[in-house]
């Protein structure tokens, strides 16, 4: 299995030592970049593609941050981590995340979820088809990425709850995408819905 590339995007040059320190660690993980400030970011996505991204909740809250983001990732899917650094801090748009680190989180339980998210990333390559996804597949991702479970999708599509699971298990296969943030930000890159629909069940 090949390493992971990995970009730490926080404004404090502590958080992204230390982050740095724990990725590093980690087997399948290197660190290829770090930014202090959203243009970093985005000046490194513009050099080159990786697989996880962990940004400070400072850096995407900034009104169009995150909506630059997702346009600037393409269909590259990297795994996007949200670092809270503040307690208590409640985190809008959670489902374009895969996970969330706060920084009260202890040593363990932060390598445990950057752990999950590595071996996600195997699987994902072992299992990607990097097929097209039929139209039905897209009406069902459309709903997946607003939010709704299984049964409200399919009520609202008419079919049963077997068929929507069936077709879901269908689209990660052919995607290569496990989670519901992965899952969502294809949606919003790929026109199915529009970012300021995340979050609100229509």
């Amino acid at each position: 299995m090949e390493a992971k590339k990995v970009i730490i995007a926080t404004e404090s040059y502590i958080a992204n030592q230390g982050f740095h320190l724990i990725f590093n660690k980690l087997r399948y993980c290197q660190v290829i970049d770090k930014a202090i400030n959203f243009d970093g970011l985005v000046e490194i996505l513009n050099q080159q593609e990786t697989d996880i991204i962990l940004i400070s909740s400072s850096l995407f809250n900034v009104p169009g941050n995150l909506n630059k983001l997702i346009h600037q990732l393409g269909n590259t899917h990297p795994q996007l981590i949200a670092y809270l650094p503040n307690p208590d801090e409640v985190l809008e748009n959670s489902n374009l995340f895969t996970e969330i680190i706060r920084h009260e989180d202890s040593k363990e339980k932060i390598i445990d979820t950057l752990n999950k998210i590595v071996k996600s990333l195997k699987g994902n390559h072992d299992e990607n088809e990097s097929s097209e996804i039929s139209e039905r597949e897209k009406d069902i991702l459309k709903q997946v990425a607003l939010g709704h479970t299984n049964n409200e999708i399919a009520e609202r599509l008419f079919i049963s709850a077997h068929t929507v699971i069936t077709h879901r298990k269908k689209i990660t296969k052919k995607l290569g995408i496990k989670s519901v943030s992965g899952l969502t930000v294809y949606a919003i890159i790929n026109g199915l819905v529009e970012m300021e629909d995340i979050g609100e069940k229509v």
